[in-house]
């Protein structure tokens, strides 16, 4: 299987498929701010992934001291996104921090879960 497949299509079909799982029970219990902030969170996520996996890529193209300092900028705007996603969650009550923590980490473990799988087979 191509690493690209590996590191684009199945990691978000698994972080959509806890989206839709999440968002379903926080309806059934009828906790919006619970659903909006894991949906905050998981878009956040998908946008990281996606810039993460474009900068690597591209990386791989250019001279190594290139290289180091375009990973250096896309790992700054990623920290600052993320930054940016929890500050904005705190200050504003109809997302529910936890949630919107939570939907952060949820990428970090599909990640690994990912790595893990094919390195086992």
């Amino acid at each position: 299987m191509d690493i690209q497949v590996i590191f684009q299509k199945r990691p978000i079909a698994i972080i959509c498929a806890f989206l839709v799982i999440a968002i379903s029970y926080a309806i059934i219990k009828d906790s919006w701010d619970v659903a909006l902030g894991f949906l905050l969170g998981v878009f956040t996520t998908i946008v990281y992934f996606a810039i993460l996996v474009r900068r690597v890529s591209k990386s791989s193209e250019l001279p190594v001291k290139t290289a180091v300092t375009y990973m250096k900028v896309g790992w700054i705007l990623r920290l600052i996104m993320v930054v940016s996603t929890v500050t904005i969650a705190a200050q504003i009550p109809v997302f529910n921090l936890f949630a919107v923590i939570l939907g952060l980490i949820l990428s970090q473990l599909v990640i690994m879960g990912t790595v893990a799988g094919t390195n086992l087979k």
